[in-house]
């Protein structure tokens, strides 16, 4: 988990930088404080989703690249019924990673049904 927080800081930090933007102002525009986005930066905290979803719309950057930095497009998801989706969030392993992503899963659902698309192009990339 802990590489991750550094990956995904290294491109927060990269990313500032290739736009022009100190510290101190990306914070400002995310609504933090610059401390908290060096932290975020460093790797020494996780960065919340909802600064990493304020962050890929500030940049224009999508939520992939944030977190993986992959620019390659990705094949389209195979289609679904709705009883496979539960199917592959059952065939997804027990570690931290995939625990959240099932937490996100299950948030999805919640909020809105007709997110199915979403819902099974998270999963088609972890399984």
């Amino acid at each position: 988990m802990h590489e991750l927080k550094v990956e995904i800081g290294k491109r927060i930090a990269q990313i500032r930088k290739e736009n022009g933007d100190s510290q101190l102002r990306c914070a400002e525009k995310l609504g933090i404080k610059r401390a908290t986005l060096a932290a975020y930066e460093a790797g020494n905290n996780h960065m919340p989703d909802d600064i990493k979803n304020k962050f890929v719309v500030l940049y224009g950057l999508s939520m992939d690249y944030l977190l993986t930095g992959s620019t390659i497009a990705a094949e389209p998801p195979a289609k679904y019924e709705s009883q496979d989706v539960l199917a592959l969030i059952d065939r997804l392993d027990d570690t931290p990673l995939h625990r959240e992503i099932k937490r996100k899963v299950q948030q999805l659902i919640l909020q809105n049904i007709e997110q199915k698309e979403k819902i099974i192009e998270l999963l088609e990339k972890y399984k």
